[in-house]
Protein backbone atom coordinates (compact mmCIF):
# COMPACT_ATOMS: atom_id res chain seq x y z
CA UNK A 1 0.00 0.00 0.00
CA UNK A 2 1.16 3.15 -0.99
CA UNK A 3 1.86 6.30 1.89
CA UNK A 4 -0.45 9.05 2.05
CA UNK A 5 1.81 11.88 0.26
CA UNK A 6 0.62 15.20 2.46
CA UNK A 7 2.12 17.51 -0.79
CA UNK A 8 1.22 15.70 -3.69
CA UNK A 9 -1.84 17.80 -4.60
CA UNK A 10 0.34 21.08 -4.24
CA UNK A 11 3.05 20.58 -6.34
CA UNK A 12 2.78 23.68 -8.82
CA UNK A 13 1.81 26.08 -6.54
CA UNK A 14 5.52 25.09 -4.45
CA UNK A 15 6.83 24.95 -7.49
CA UNK A 16 5.90 28.31 -8.63
CA UNK A 17 6.95 29.80 -5.57
CA UNK A 18 10.14 28.55 -5.82
CA UNK A 19 10.44 30.13 -8.91
CA UNK A 20 9.44 33.09 -8.33
CA UNK A 21 12.04 33.20 -5.51
CA UNK A 22 14.54 32.33 -7.81
CA UNK A 23 14.00 34.96 -9.61
CA UNK A 24 14.05 37.49 -7.14
CA UNK A 25 17.62 36.32 -5.94
CA UNK A 26 18.81 36.46 -9.72
CA UNK A 27 17.49 39.73 -10.08
CA UNK A 28 19.25 40.82 -6.83
CA UNK A 29 22.03 40.10 -8.68
CA UNK A 30 21.73 41.68 -11.65
CA UNK A 31 22.24 38.47 -13.28
CA UNK A 32 19.92 37.61 -16.63
CA UNK A 33 18.53 34.01 -16.90
CA UNK A 34 21.55 33.13 -19.59
CA UNK A 35 24.30 33.96 -17.01
CA UNK A 36 22.71 31.79 -14.30
CA UNK A 37 21.91 29.36 -16.73
CA UNK A 38 25.96 29.25 -18.00
CA UNK A 39 27.05 29.62 -13.72
CA UNK A 40 25.36 26.00 -13.65
CA UNK A 41 25.57 24.81 -16.26
CA UNK A 42 21.31 24.21 -18.04
CA UNK A 43 20.10 25.58 -20.57
CA UNK A 44 18.47 28.92 -20.72
CA UNK A 45 15.03 27.16 -21.41
CA UNK A 46 15.49 24.76 -18.41
CA UNK A 47 15.93 27.81 -15.99
CA UNK A 48 13.07 29.33 -17.33
CA UNK A 49 10.92 26.63 -16.42
CA UNK A 50 11.62 26.36 -12.65
CA UNK A 51 11.36 30.06 -12.73
CA UNK A 52 8.09 29.46 -14.11
CA UNK A 53 7.24 27.10 -11.67
CA UNK A 54 6.57 24.52 -15.09
CA UNK A 55 8.92 21.42 -13.77
CA UNK A 56 10.29 20.56 -10.42
CA UNK A 57 13.51 21.13 -9.11
CA UNK A 58 15.80 18.71 -7.85
CA UNK A 59 17.15 19.24 -4.29
CA UNK A 60 20.69 19.10 -6.12
CA UNK A 61 19.92 21.56 -8.83
CA UNK A 62 18.49 23.35 -6.15
CA UNK A 63 21.77 23.67 -3.97
CA UNK A 64 23.61 24.43 -7.55
CA UNK A 65 21.32 27.37 -8.12
CA UNK A 66 21.77 28.49 -4.22
CA UNK A 67 25.87 28.37 -4.68
CA UNK A 68 25.20 30.82 -7.66
CA UNK A 69 23.07 32.75 -6.18
CA UNK A 70 25.19 33.47 -3.20
CA UNK A 71 22.79 31.77 -1.15
CA UNK A 72 21.65 28.65 0.64
CA UNK A 73 18.88 25.76 0.03
CA UNK A 74 16.44 27.06 3.03
CA UNK A 75 16.60 30.43 1.63
CA UNK A 76 15.26 29.63 -2.01
CA UNK A 77 12.60 26.98 -0.38
CA UNK A 78 11.60 29.29 2.81
CA UNK A 79 8.65 31.30 0.87
CA UNK A 80 7.28 28.01 -0.22
CA UNK A 81 7.67 25.89 3.32
CA UNK A 82 5.75 29.11 4.83
CA UNK A 83 3.01 29.16 2.52
CA UNK A 84 -0.13 28.39 4.38
CA UNK A 85 -2.18 26.78 1.35
CA UNK A 86 -1.45 23.40 2.56
CA UNK A 87 -1.42 22.52 6.39
CA UNK A 88 1.38 20.47 6.09
CA UNK A 89 3.72 23.16 4.69
CA UNK A 90 5.32 25.65 7.79
CA UNK A 91 8.64 26.37 8.66
CA UNK A 92 9.53 29.20 11.03
CA UNK A 93 12.40 31.34 10.19
CA UNK A 94 13.90 30.27 13.17
CA UNK A 95 14.77 27.17 11.81
CA UNK A 96 17.44 28.80 9.63
CA UNK A 97 19.32 29.24 12.92
CA UNK A 98 19.97 26.29 14.26
CA UNK A 99 20.84 25.06 10.04
CA UNK A 100 23.80 26.99 10.30
CA UNK A 101 25.73 25.26 12.85
CA UNK A 102 25.93 22.03 13.12
CA UNK A 103 25.97 21.99 17.55
CA UNK A 104 22.72 23.79 17.38
CA UNK A 105 21.30 21.00 14.76
CA UNK A 106 22.71 18.21 16.96
CA UNK A 107 20.89 19.89 20.20
CA UNK A 108 17.36 20.46 18.67
CA UNK A 109 17.42 17.12 17.40
CA UNK A 110 17.71 16.19 20.69
CA UNK A 111 15.36 18.70 22.04
CA UNK A 112 13.06 17.41 19.38
CA UNK A 113 12.83 14.14 21.08
CA UNK A 114 12.13 15.19 24.70
CA UNK A 115 8.56 14.89 25.60
CA UNK A 116 6.61 17.54 26.55
CA UNK A 117 7.48 17.41 30.08
CA UNK A 118 11.25 17.68 29.44
CA UNK A 119 10.84 20.55 26.74
CA UNK A 120 9.15 22.65 30.01
CA UNK A 121 11.47 21.85 32.58
CA UNK A 122 14.84 22.27 30.07
CA UNK A 123 13.43 25.69 28.69
CA UNK A 124 12.39 26.51 32.49
CA UNK A 125 15.96 25.87 32.86
CA UNK A 126 17.34 27.85 30.29
CA UNK A 127 15.49 31.08 30.86
CA UNK A 128 16.20 31.04 34.39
Amino acid sequence: MKPDLPFKDVKKPFAKTIGKTIVTYRQNRQLTQQQLADLINLSVQQIQKYEYGETNISVVRLLNIAKALDTNLLELLQPALENDSHPNFYCHKSYQVYLDCPLDFKLMQKVKKLDPKKKETLLDFLLN
